[in-house]
């Protein structure tokens, strides 16, 4: 395609997009197609991508693609390993698309559609992807190090400290959070816990068939990966309904807990190319795959939005839970948009993996954005919803259900 045609495509796209969010924050008084959702979204992320993106990595950080990473400076075949860029975009999305995404929008819905759904967007674009990809370059620059390492050597010890501390101490409650939802999904759920079961040992065959088997086969093993997955689910269903399999799979809270202490232990001594990256790329096909069915079924069925652009729970007295728009909007959708969280996973994981600068662009601002993008789908769902809860004089009044309580858990108490 010459220039002309490139820019044609672009400024209609520019279009296309300004005026579906246009129609979704201007409308008033009628119900509108969630249609409109999906195509300013697709649009403002692929101008934000192609545009914002691109003049961050030349104007701003300068990228330079003779520069050799760290992966490649210290590859000790642990921790600092040069990984392939499809591999290593599924294991960064991974890590940045888990439940936070997921649950805050849920949560945030109950305000209505429209806050959630332009901080979502503007969030993103112009904070969430432009700090990760900042913090991350820092981090490669500065030989991966951690972001505690990082204030150490700009501030001193005393500051590198507390930031250790404080960077400890914002992992255990974020993980201690996201524990708890994972936990309260897999609870009595052989199906779910024979699926994640499953992905382990296949994720380990994975990282050993592209380190010693067949190198830089990435085709190969993703059709491997994306094949055994599928069987996964559809045989999970079957052990859920076997009588004989069915108890081997089926754990309370307490013993998945401890269940996943011991893999998180495991997980972090193992080597990264073993475990880590091949189990989170392989988890992105079930992501991604889900975020565009999604897409697929809303351009299909063209559903409309049932609940308000705004509730009156924006003054605070939600059902779900309590808090004015502002700021409690922002802290509730923070991993969707813009989250202090991914800075630490850059920091402390993905930054030592990469063989070269040329394609950080791609799936570091790529990442985030396809992570808000699933983000909306879950606001989405939730607006699909008429809520229904009893006030205390007995009467009937919108508000929160069965699912967004058995979804959230103790968030939705």
């Amino acid at each position: 395609m010459n220039k002309s045609g490139k820019y044609l495509v672009w400024t209609v796209l520019s279009v296309m997009g300004a005026f579906a969010l246009g129609y979704i924050a201007l409308n008033r008084g009628e119900q509108i197609n969630a249609l409109w959702i999906v195509v300013a979204s697709v649009c403002i992320y692929l101008i934000a991508y192609r545009f914002y993106g691109l003049y961050i990595a030349k104007n701003v950080l300068a990228v330079d693609p003779t520069r050799m990473t760290p992966a490649v400076r210290h590859n000790d075949g642990l921790d600092y390993v040069p990984t392939d860029k499809k591999v290593l975009f599924g294991h960064h999305f991974a890590a940045i698309a888990g439940a936070g995404p997921l649950v805050g929008p849920v949560l945030a819905a109950q305000m209505g559609y429209l806050p959630g759904m332009i901080w979502l967007l503007a969030g993103v674009v112009l904070a969430g992807a432009v700090q990760d990809f900042m913090v991350l370059f820092v981090s490669t620059r500065r030989d991966g190090r951690s972001l505690g390492e990082l204030v150490k050597e700009e501030m001193g010890p005393t500051a590198g400290v507390i930031a250790l501390v404080a960077c400890f101490m914002i992992m255990v409650i974020i993980l201690a959070v996201l524990a708890m939802i994972v936990v309260k999904a897999l609870t009595h759920s052989p199906w779910g816990t024979y699926t994640v079961a499953f992905t382990i040992p296949l994720a380990l065959f994975m990282g050993i068939y592209l380190r010693y088997l067949r190198p830089g086969r990435i085709g190969e093993v993703s059709v491997i990966g994306l094949v055994f997955l599928i069987f996964a689910i559809i045989s999970g269903g079957w052990v859920a309904e076997s009588p004989t399999w069915a108890p081997y799979f089926d754990f309370t809270g307490v013993q998945l807990t401890w269940m996943l202490v011991g893999y998180g232990f495991v997980a972090a001594v193992l080597p990264v190319w073993l475990l880590l990256a091949p189990r989170d790329y392989l988890s992105t096909f079930l992501k991604i795959g889900t975020i565009v069915g999604l897409a697929v079924g809303i351009l299909i069925m063209r559903p409309t939005l049932t609940m308000p652009a705004l509730t009156k729970f924006v003054d605070g007295t939600g059902p779900v839970w309590t808090g004015n728009l502002f700021p409690f909007l922002f802290i509730t959708i923070a991993c969707g948009a813009v989250s202090g969280f991914h800075a630490l996973i850059y920091t402390e994981d993905a930054g030592e993996r990469r063989a070269g600068v040329l394609y950080r662009l791609r799936w570091d601002v790529d990442g985030i954005l396809r992570g808000d993008y699933g983000a909306g789908f879950c606001l989405y769902h939730r607006s699909r919803c008429v809520l229904r809860y009893e006030q205390p004089d007995g009467s009937a009044g919108s508000g929160r259900d069965g699912g967004c309580s058995r979804f959230c858990g103790a968030g939705g108490e």
